[in-house]
């Protein structure tokens, strides 16, 4: 009787722990297939599926986005085309830039805060400027790399002080919007009204969208375009959406993460989303195999995206472990620390010749004028030399490390080119001179 009793717990038991083990996997499975499997009409590639299961959330719709473009535009280039196109320039930019001075490019940034005024996507302005901070340091090589090919890509990001018509903006950088409620919103809802409707000019402005988003999705960013390759639209139809779009609870920095977005806070997809502005790919190539398919050719293959902060090397052929720290894979933002020389050699070369980035960049006047600063390192009045210049410039600003504007002065005689640092610490700080709506800057020291 006890044996019968025992055999009938035994299968009690081993039901139970069936049933459990069922609803265990209903219960994941719902959860995975709780987001959305398509964002802009497009299936998410492999990568997003598989990192919604580990993660529970899409890390970057950008490649998605980018197919919803060509198939709305089908003049767009492709990457073939692209890749084409810009290879060569890389070179030239590298031979360039062996015989030259280095140069900053400075970007006004816009941040449109997409909210009611009143829940947690209404974010502050000390989160903004964290937020902006994080990305000058991240850009500028300030973030830890220990990678002996890791650069500064000579990229600043400035929160932009005035708007378009020149009228002063109470919070630098900051652009609410209460005309659409707190969200959250849906891709095309972003990309058919919102981004249209509220976009800065993006010849002037880097434009950032943030938001409650739906899906899951963390952000993505459109992709540059090139408008002098054969059979392809001036603009290919998509210069009123540009910019990035990112989700609220991913804009902090390390030093001030955000608390709602948990491993993903501390302000690297926005790193990563405007390394896709600027020309980046997936580090993987957006593959499953050990190909360079980010055409950059310090960062080793990898088959496959990387989550968490592993130890792994997917391609043992290849240059060694797989880059987890950079900031164009999937990892989490505490993990990532790196851009490499190739990428910046990408993002510098879009700079100068991709349509709505190039107007971004120093322009035309500044390929006719040399200028100079001196003395450098500088204790007192630091002296900006233009050599080969038909006007004045329109003015300069002085800046941080962190990318925050110090002074500005506007420049009309001679004695305006003097630059009083007297009551600047010591340290490192930058110079921006604008003319005719394009920018350089050069960096220098205070002792």
């Amino acid at each position: 009787m006890r044996s019968q009793i025992y055999i009938k717990m035994k299968l009690f038991n081993f039901k139970a722990i069936l049933l459990a083990l069922l609803l265990t996997s209903i219960l994941s499975f719902s959860q995975s297939n709780s987001i959305n499997q398509t964002l802009f009409g497009h299936q998410l590639t492999d990568a997003n599926i598989e990192f919604i299961d580990h993660s529970g959330v899409i890390r970057c719709g950008s490649v998605e986005y980018e197919q919803y473009l060509k198939a709305l535009h089908p003049k767009r280039a492709t990457t073939e085309d692209f890749e084409s196109w810009i290879a060569p320039k890389i070179q030239e930019f590298k031979a360039r830039r062996s015989n030259s001075i280095s140069a900053l490019t400075t970007i006004p940034v816009i941040y449109h805060i997409l909210t009611d005024g009143a829940g947690s996507e209404n974010l502050s302005v000390s989160a903004i400027q964290a937020q902006n901070d994080q990305l000058n340091l991240d850009f500028s090589n300030n973030s830890g790399s220990s990678y002996s090919v890791a650069v500064d890509t000579e990229v600043r990001f400035i929160l932009a002080n005035k708007n378009a018509q020149g009228v002063a903006l109470a919070n630098p950088g900051v652009n609410r919007i209460t005309d659409y409620g707190e969200g959250p919103f849906s891709d095309l809802d972003l990309q058919n009204s919102i981004k249209p409707e509220t976009q800065w000019d993006p010849t002037i402005y880097l434009n950032i969208w943030v938001a409650k988003l739906e899906d899951g999705l963390l952000g993505y960013a459109q992709f540059p375009s090139n408008s002098n390759l054969p059979g392809l639209d001036t603009d290919e139809g998509a210069a009123n959406t540009d910019g990035v779009v990112v989700l609220a609870s991913s804009v902090g920095s390390l030093v001030n993460p955000n608390s709602l977005g948990d491993v993903y806070g501390s302000g690297r997809t926005l790193t990563h989303e405007v390394g896709h502005w600027l020309g980046l790919r997936h580090i993987w190539g957006d593959t499953a195999n050990c190909t360079n398919d980010d055409f950059c050719a310090d960062t080793p293959d990898a088959s496959d995206f990387n989550s968490g902060c592993p130890v792994t090397d997917s391609c043992p052929d290849s240059l060694g472990n797989d880059m987890v720290e950079n900031y164009m894979d999937y990892t989490i933002d505490s993990c990532m620390d790196t851009f490499t020389a190739d990428q910046k050699a990408r993002i510098q070369t879009v700079l100068a010749n991709s349509p709505r980035r190039i107007e971004l960049g120093a322009g035309d006047y500044f390929l006719d004028t040399q200028v100079f600063l001196y003395p450098n390192p500088v204790t007192d009045l630091l002296r900006i030399n233009l050599v080969g210049f038909s006007s004045f410039p329109e003015n300069y600003t002085v800046y941080n490390m962190l990318g925050r504007v110090l002074f500005e002065q506007p420049i009309k005689t001679t004695n305006d080119l003097i630059v009083n640092t007297s009551d600047l610490s010591k340290g490192v700080y930058f110079i921006k001179i604008t003319a005719n709506k394009n920018s350089t800057s050069l960096p220098f020291i205070k002792n």
